[in-house]
């Protein structure tokens, strides 16, 4: 809607107005504070991204749908009931996503210097305090976002403060697959600086990530639920530390050794498959369990190598252990 729509007189912004489509309003709306007052003036109290339907939505291109929803959010400075949920990808193609219950947009982050690889229209995007090349490119069924940094850590930090800033954001999913080490490490260092929470934390299953970086990311990435690894790490890969995770799942867990076990004081639930734990490190997890070490222990799985029979063990206070007969030792914590 040009500009001039705002010096228009009365009569003719009113006919104007009535004749706009939800999806224009919010666009003429979100152009400034003048513009939304105009649209008030003509009958339009509460006009919002927000309060388009998804049937409105299906006719945006994607680009328009995340235009709307980056500046509305930042006038609402609080997210819509839509169940939206953020996901952070940090691979060789890093993209963050924003899904709810109308849409779910993949924004992929590429370096500056890659903006002449790809064939399209360049488009301006703001984010946050920053003013953004993007280009829209077709990718299967599906249109691909990508956005242009100086280079992918910075373009990642730089949306994750986007969102920070404007409301109470968490990243509901985390995965790390396969990403160097100039990316990965100061996403992490950003997400703990700025006390980011984050809900499920992935690793792998791409061997490409280093032995270092994997004990960097055990070191200093934390879920609030769960975290889980796919890695197949060599047999002497060591890390001399707990992980930081309500429930824990490692799929391949030959270099999770009793050490780390006893360290694990703050799980509420592991599952360690691939391990190889014999019955003297079992009697030593059992010994701690008992006297207390583990408070807030409710199941643990390992691989042993010898066959588990089914018993029931006192536990501290009012808890006993069920363990289950078997290969694998499996153990669940009940109230008496």
């Amino acid at each position: 809607m040009p500009f001039d729509f705002l010096k228009f007189p009365y009569p003719v912004k009113q006919n104007f107005v009535d004749q706009m489509s939800n999806v224009d309003l919010v666009r003429v709306s979100l152009q400034n504070q003048r513009a939304d007052n105009a649209l008030k003036e003509c009958g339009k109290m509460d006009v919002s991204f927000f309060k388009l339907t998804g049937e409105e939505m299906e006719k945006l291109e994607e680009f328009d749908i995340l235009e709307l929803f980056l500046s509305e959010a930042q006038r609402r400075v609080v997210l819509p009931e839509w169940n939206v949920e953020f996901h952070c990808c940090l691979n060789s193609n890093p993209f963050f996503s924003i899904a709810c219950t109308h849409f779910h947009i993949r924004v992929f982050i590429d370096s500056i210097e890659n903006i002449g690889k790809t064939v399209g229209i360049v488009r301006n995007l703001k984010i946050g305090d920053s003013v953004v090349p993007v280009v829209t490119v077709e990718y299967g069924e599906e249109p691909k976002i990508l956005t242009y940094w100086d280079d992918k850590a910075t373009g990642m930090n730089s949306i994750m403060d986007c969102f920070k800033s404007m409301f109470d954001f968490k990243i509901n999913d985390l995965f790390i697959d396969g990403i160097d080490s100039e990316t990965l490490r100061p996403v992490v260092n950003h997400i703990n600086s700025t006390q980011i929470l984050v809900i499920y934390v992935q690793v792998g299953p791409a061997p490409m990530l280093s032995d270092d970086d994997f004990k960097f990311i055990l070191k200093n990435v934390s879920a609030i639920e769960c975290f889980v690894s796919y890695l197949d790490l060599p047999q002497n890969f060591e890390y001399d530390g707990n992980i930081l995770a309500k429930r824990v799942r490692i799929c391949t867990g030959n270099w999770f050794k009793l050490h780390n076990l006893l360290m694990s004081t703050e799980n509420e639930s592991i599952f360690a498959y691939g391990t190889n734990y014999t019955k003297k490190d079992v009697q030593k997890f059992m010994k701690e369990w008992k006297a207390g070490k583990f408070p807030k222990l409710k199941e643990l799985i390992l691989g042993t190598e010898y066959r588990n029979d089914a018993v029931k063990i006192k536990g501290r206070g009012n808890t006993h252990a069920l363990v289950h007969s078997g290969y694998i030792f499996w153990m669940e914590v009940q109230d008496n």
